[in-house]
Formats: structure tokens, sequence, C-alpha cells
């Protein structure tokens, strides 16, 4: 863990064009912070994300410290600092109130806390095979932070993983359950959460089967988002080419209001 070679870090230089939402992220990670069991992240983030009724360009700056508490239990927590700039630009007139409010640069400064106790048991290809997962976070962006904004957000999820049949490691039919539940409330003088902080519903990494974004609130039927969000899946995985293709049945749940 003492020099840059082997010593498991990572740099991850990412992007991902899109006609409707684009990401580019650069991370330096360094898991072993001088020999320690504690981590380093260093990243830098931006997105656009392109609406009927808006544009929103997301710019993010971060750095992050983390801690390995139990190895055995690989019980982990991190604190981080992170500094933002959102811009709500091209708005029309017919857009949500909610878009009309958040219109134009946004800066602030936010607070994260997270802790993540992981028994999961992990096959290439696979990923998860069996074992289970705690994960609770906390921001609080601006307010004493500094910003232009005062929002608090909560975030907890969970998942149990079991292999019901294999014929070799990697052969393997597994049963996966997971959900998750996150909470948005505005502090201070403010008294809503801006478009770009609310949670959404829908699309293949949320709620399979709907549209993105396409499930929750909405003002004269555009998706304005909401700050109570739960979601959840249950689904089951077999090989039907081993170690290349799989086959899955599932079934997604979700709700999504607001407060």
């Amino acid at each position: 863990p003492g020099s840059f070679t082997g010593g498991g870090q990572r740099l991850v230089l990412e992007a991902q064009p899109g006609t409707e939402y684009s990401r580019y992220r650069l991370l330096f990670s360094e898991p072993y912070l001088g020999g320690s069991q504690n981590s380093l992240n260093v990243s830098a983030f931006r997105s656009v994300l392109l609406r009927r009724e808006y544009i929103e360009d997301r710019n993010s700056v971060g750095l992050t410290f983390g801690r390995l508490f139990n190895r055995e239990e690989r019980i982990r927590g991190s604190l981080g600092l992170r500094h933002d700039l959102i811009s709500v630009n091209d708005v029309s007139a017919s857009a949500p109130s909610v878009v009309l409010d958040s219109a134009g640069k946004t800066r602030y400064t936010a607070l994260d806390l997270d802790l993540e106790w992981n028994q999961r048991v992990y096959r290439p290809v696979i990923g998860s095979v069996d074992g289970w997962y705690v994960e609770g976070g906390y921001s609080h962006i601006g307010g004493p932070l500094g910003g232009d904004l005062e929002v608090a957000k909560l975030d907890f999820s969970t998942g149990l993983f079991k292999t019901t049949f294999q014929d070799g490691e990697d052969y393997r039919h597994v049963f996966a359950a997971r959900t998750s539940f996150n909470w948005a409330e505005p502090l201070g003088a403010d008294d809503q959460v801006p478009v770009f902080e609310r949670y959404y519903l829908g699309g293949p990494r949320s709620l399979r089967g709907f549209d993105y974004r396409g499930v929750g609130p909405r003002e004269d039927d555009q998706e304005i988002g909401g700050t109570v969000r739960h979601r959840g899946s249950i689904e089951y995985t077999w090989p039907l080419i081993e170690n290349t293709l799989r086959g899955i049945v599932f079934t997604d749940f979700g709700n999504l209001s607001d407060g």
C-alpha cells in the first residue's frame, strides 16, 4: 500500500455522452492512506440533463475520507465535502413552477456522511451471490456550510442475496431482494427542494418498464420529482451461457411523493 503501483489505487476517467443525459467523471482513489485503514477519494464530476422545458448543468468537485472500522465485518464509514455549481438554463415559460423557481445558477457546499455494513459474497460477471448489506447516509447541503440554499437529505438501502442452486463456483442461480428509502427536506428560509435536488423514479436503473423519470408527481403533465422515495426489486437470475449470459425474472416496485 505504500507505493502507487500495486497499492490498490484507482484512477477513473469516465465519459458517457447521451442525447438526454450525459455524465463525465474523474476519480482518484487511495484505499490505504499512509498504509492505514483510512482511504481518500478525490473527484470531479459533470452532468448535463436535457429536458423539454429546461437544461440542467451540474459541476461538482469533492474530497472524501473513509475508514474501515472492522475488516472481518466489513464496516466502513466516510465523510465527504463537495462543492457544487448547478445551472438551470433555457427554461420555458410553460415549465413547472419548481423549475421556474430553480432557474439560474446555484452554488453550495455539502457535507456527506455514509456508513455501510457489507456482508456480500461476489463472483466475477455475476456480482453478488450471497450475503447482505445495509447502508445509510446523510447529506447537509448549504446553510452553515455556505451556499444559496439549505437542504437535508437522508438515504437508506439494504439488500439480501442467496444462491439457490450451483454447479461449480460460477454456475449459480441467485435470488436477490433490494429496497431503498430517500428523503429530502428544505431548511432555513427555503420552502421547497429545488428541481435538481429532488428524487425521480422510472427507467432501467430505478423502476424497469417505465419511462425515464416517468413515475411520480406531475405538474401540467410534466414530471417534477418528489422529496420522499421508496423503491425496491425482487429478482431471480440464472446462467444461460456460463460466464457470458444470464436470464432474469424480476419485479420492481416503488413510490414517489412530495412529502
